[in-house]
This record gives C-alpha cells, structure tokens and sequence, in this order.
C-alpha cells in the first residue's frame, strides 16, 4: 500500500502526553500538528503544522524527534501506543 497511510486509525488517536514508539524510538508526544494537539512546552506558534507536518516526541533522556508526515506514508512505518 505505498502512498497510503498504513497507519490512519491510530494517527488520529495520538495526543500530547501519550508514549510512543515509533520506527522503534520510544518517547512522549510533545505535538501533533496531524490532530492539532500541542503541549504548553510546545505551543502550535511555534511550531506551525505549515512547518512541522507531523509528530515530535521526547525521549527520556530528552532528544526529540520529529516524524514527518511523510514517514507515515511508507509501507514500513512501525508505530504504536506504549
């Protein structure tokens, strides 16, 4: 299913806060400029959904990652709810 998104159903159901893991990196959502659920540490000004089409998470010892929406396009695109 190539330029589909494998992952629609649980795309829309990820919110600040939840943890993830996804391409097998492990963090809180911090924003989700894919439903327009932003933390207060990550306010939607300044991170713009026209910049930032995506997923950003923040892993333990605090690295974010950004996942664009482009990733979840793949047909490889491993992502779930921790």
């Amino acid at each position: 299913m190539k330029g589909a998104f494998v992952n629609a159903e649980i795309l829309v159901s990820i919110f600040c806060g939840d943890m993830m893991s996804i391409d097998n990196a492990i963090g809180e959502v911090v924003f989700s400029s894919i439903i327009n659920s932003y933390s207060n540490d990550f306010p939607k000004t300044e991170w713009p959904r026209s910049d930032y089409n995506g997923i950003m998470i923040r892993q333990k010892n605090g690295a974010l990652i950004f996942h664009d929406m482009d990733f979840f396009r793949t047909e490889y695109c491993p992502l779930k709810k921790m």
